[in-house]
């Protein structure tokens, strides 16, 4: 039997559009010897077959140059394995000296490689990503060019070790994909395309063939695992589509030079991309420093766990990459979307959840912008609810009402077709918790006190944990229940209360809060007062609580009392500055220390006496204008008018002033 290894195609560069044309060599057959067909449903017919039957055959699928590679894990072979070998010239049997993972068998991800059957020659291009078709099938998504404008083409998956990439000659052929289910590179009805039209793009979807029996996932392979046939070993999670900006750092995985990295270099617009045979189309898009080769073409470019686009043209030097806008060019495809990674469902309240409180609430975080679902698994019923997840990725659903043991199958969709995976939580439900009414959770209160209250069921018992010291106590028939002999003193107090009903107890309820004074009160000087610096006070007083230390801080000065009776003064060492002096109090007690009470008043000095200079001998003396608004001395007014001009010259001086002040604050307003 001639086992052997299926030969690799050549890769013939197509133009500067990533685009790689593969010429199909002539078969090997001899021309009277039948040949197995390498395509349609008599090959699928027959890979169903000897997968089936024949333990020792992993795949079949042609190979590009007119084969049909049967790959096998052994020379074992079954009988209808050996007719079919023996009875056609170009069936190949290839010894892979194993079994295929289910990884490398089955799952596909983002940037592997496959090519286009052209009729007699074969366009090789990169998958995108993982997608779904408008009616929730599986997808590729990719660039529209690959299609070279034709329709009803079939796909076939290249096997990863063969790659340029890893430095193999490429297009080996591995297996069926599916067949080309949209195109588009330019506008509809305008291949040209035209700037400024956001319906000008570059996207293909290829619908995948369920007879190639893969699994498509929201990853991007990293091409270190390609030896192994297995791209999906090594991959990164795709979980959001994005728009790329000016500056971000992006990535591309594609079949010629595999993971490249770059920077996107402005923002959104179009550009002109030229086709194999020179004619321009115009993409919308972005412009990026990355590197791209031939073949490269849809390959995905990602921002982290970000999507947001695919290779689209690259210029000669293979340094500036144009990529087409995904989230844009998805919009003009008729409902082809991408396969998502959703962030699945984790609860984080309560901490504890062996004691659920029945109808308490749980919380949590899961993919933002999501659904959330959580359902019973003994029963499959949705024993809980649907909530929406936060644009913070945070939600919050009701416990079962009833006590019990409950596991919980929580998982997340889109508006799409996306699922996260399923996550399962054990619970147990126990009564509700009692409520604490008084004192409520986080008050301050300013004065010790010795009560506290609150509900549970009927005549259930209550279970209480004040500051570390137990109490028990038993509800009325009504529920309501109260402790009134503990000491609430100053500082910080928690209360934690759990009911026992019918001999279970049920979930804790906690309140915490604390007891602080009261910030004292400055009676003297008041707040806003105006005093001549020679009264200044030498002394502050004001009110507070018995037993407290009061300290007060003014112009630098810092002093302490403690209140008797009620009152306290403290006497400062110096005397009060003219100007603005604030005045800030406090008291301590217990070693819980209150807010402060803050006042300012305005010690000021008098304004210096108007003293009229003596009149010199001979001069005569002047006598005082009268006042205004009377006739007595009006001609005088008049004819000097002193006093008008005075505050004029003052008035024209401030305005003068004032104007390059605000000149100045302009040019100070514009400084970044």
């Amino acid at each position: 039997m001639d086992v052997r290894r299926s030969t690799g195609i050549g890769v013939v560069a197509f133009a500067t559009l990533a685009l790689s044309a593969i010429a199909m060599p002539a078969t090997a057959a001899e021309a009277d010897e039948p040949l197995a067909a390498t395509s349609g449903p008599e090959l699928a017919a027959t890979a169903q077959e000897l997968l089936t039957v024949d333990d020792a055959v992993q795949a079949i699928a042609p190979d590009g140059a007119g084969n049909v590679v049967v790959s096998v894990s052994d020379d074992d072979l079954a009988p209808d394995t050996l007719e079919y070998v023996e009875g056609h010239a170009n069936v190949v049997i290839e010894d892979i000296g194993g079994p295929i993972t289910t990884r490398a068998a089955n799952e596909l991800v983002g940037g592997a490689g496959y090519v286009f059957d052209l009729g007699g020659t074969y366009a090789a291009c990169s998958a995108g990503f993982s997608g779904w078709t408008p009616d929730g099938q599986d997808a590729v998504i990719t660039a529209g060019h690959c299609a070279e404008g034709q329709t009803g083409l079939s796909a076939l998956l290249t096997r990863p070790s063969e790659e340029p990439a890893v430095g193999g000659p490429g297009a080996a052929v591995m297996g069926p994909l599916g067949s080309l289910g949209f195109a588009q590179f330019g506008q509809p009805g305008n291949p040209s395309g035209a700037e400024g039209a956001l319906d000008s793009v570059d996207i293909a979807a290829i619908n995948v063939d369920p007879v190639a029996g893969l699994e498509l996932l929201p990853r991007v392979t990293d091409w270190t695992t390609a030896a192994q046939d297995d791209l999906a070993a090594s991959s990164a999670p795709i979980a959001r589509i994005g728009q790329a900006s000016d500056g971000m750092a992006i990535t591309k995985s594609g079949r010629t030079t595999g993971v490249t990295s770059g920077t996107v270099t402005g923002g959104l617009g179009w550009a002109a991309i030229r086709d194999g045979s020179g004619q321009s189309h115009v993409v919308h898009g972005f412009m990026a420093e990355m590197t791209v080769a031939s073949g490269d073409s849809g390959a995905p470019v990602y921002s982290g766990d970000t999507a947001v686009g695919v290779v689209s043209g690259g210029n000669d030097a293979g340094t500036l990459t144009w990529v087409a806008d995904l989230g844009n060019a998805l919009a003009h495809t008729g409902g082809y979307s991408i396969k998502l990674d959703l962030t699945e469902p984790a609860i984080t309240s309560p901490a504890d959840l062996t004691r659920v409180g029945a109808g308490s609430t749980i919380a949590g975080t899961a993919h933002p912008g999501t659904t959330l679902t959580l359902e019973d698994a003994a029963t499959g019923t949705r024993a809980v609810q649907e909530v929406p997840v936060g644009d913070n990725g945070s939600w919050s659903a009701t416990a079962p009402s009833a006590p019990g043991a409950y596991t919980l199958r929580a998982s997340v969709r889109d508006d799409g077709y996306n699922v996260s995976d399923t996550v399962e939580f054990d619970i147990s439900v126990v009564p509700a918790a009692p409520v604490i009414a008084q004192p409520a959770a986080d008050s301050v209160a300013n004065a010790p006190f010795s009560d506290v209250s609150g509900s549970a069921s009927p005549d259930a018992t209550v279970r209480l944990t004040i500051d570390g010291v137990p109490h028990e106590v038993q509800a009325g028939a009504e529920g309501a229940w109260s402790v009134s002999d503990v000491d609430f003193g100053w500082g910080d107090h928690e209360i934690v209360a759990t009911q026992v009903v019918d001999g279970v107890e049920s979930a804790a309820s906690t309140v915490a809060f604390r007891v602080v004074p009261a910030a004292p009160v400055i009676t003297d000087p008041s707040n806003g007062q105006h005093i001549d610096v020679a009264d200044a006070p030498r002394a502050i007083s004001g009110t507070g609580v018995d037993g407290a230390t009061v300290r007060v801080e003014v112009g630098g000065q810092v002093v302490t009392t403690v209140v008797s009776g009620g009152a306290w003064t403290v006497q400062l060492p110096a005397a009060l500055t003219p100007g603005a002096q604030r005045i800030a109090a406090t008291q301590t007690i217990d070693g819980v220390t209150s807010d402060a009470t803050v006042i300012e008043i305005q010690v000021v000095e008098p304004a210096p006496a108007v003293v009229d200079p003596a009149p010199t001998d001979g001069e005569p003396v002047a006598s005082a204008p009268a006042p205004r608004g009377s006739d007595a001395g009006r001609d005088e007014l008049a004819t000097t008018g002193a006093d008008v001009q005075t505050p004029l010259t003052w008035g024209l001086a401030l305005i003068a002033l004032a104007i390059p002040l605000l000149a100045f604050g302009a040019v100070r307003s514009r400084r970044p």
